[in-house]
């Protein structure tokens, strides 16, 4: 994949590499309102070094996959979905691998955080519980932060990491 997809929806049969030495851009996408790799399909996103699957360290290059709520419904996945999709009975009673996944990037210990200071609108700095660098963030990195007040519309926030202490 060389560059962003901005779609209905995506289904994969075929193969679809994502590799940090194919991506043009800095930053890459995929908006879909699912996307499901199927019968013996492969999807697969390596962005760690130069995206073969042997370099250390990362490409420095960052790719999302966001899943949007546009109404797209698969037959299996059903709405908002991303994975493999295949019944039992087509792919794997048949002796067929079925569908694959394989997601790459930079390692980190952790992936999420609970706030060990409640956070107030208007506020800009968070309070982790964990320690951003012994989870291996960085600066740049985006992060996702969801509310959690009962009076919520249950809309989260990105955001990326400007400073880290």
């Amino acid at each position: 994949m060389t560059s962003s997809l901005n779609l209905s929806a995506l289904i994969v049969r075929g193969e679809l590499y994502w590799r940090g030495a194919d991506q043009a851009e800095m930053e890459q996408w995929i908006y879909a309102g699912y996307v499901a790799v199927e019968g013996e399909g492969k999807f697969i996103m390596n962005l760690s070094g130069d995206g073969s699957g042997g370099g250390s360290g990362g490409s420095g290059k960052n790719g999302w996959i966001y899943i949007k709520d546009n109404g797209a419904v698969h037959p299996v996945g059903r709405e908002r979905f991303f994975g493999g999709a295949a019944t039992h009975h087509a792919a794997y009673g048949q002796n067929k691998p079925g569908p694959t996944v394989e997601i790459t990037g930079r390692e980190l210990t952790r992936t999420w955080s609970l706030l060990s200071k409640p956070l107030s609108a208007g506020e800009t700095t968070l309070k982790l519980l964990y320690s951003p660098v012994r989870m291996g963030w960085k600066v740049g990195d985006r992060i996702g932060v969801s509310p959690t007040r009962p009076d919520s519309d249950g809309t989260g926030q990105t955001f990326k990491i400007a400073a880290s202490r």
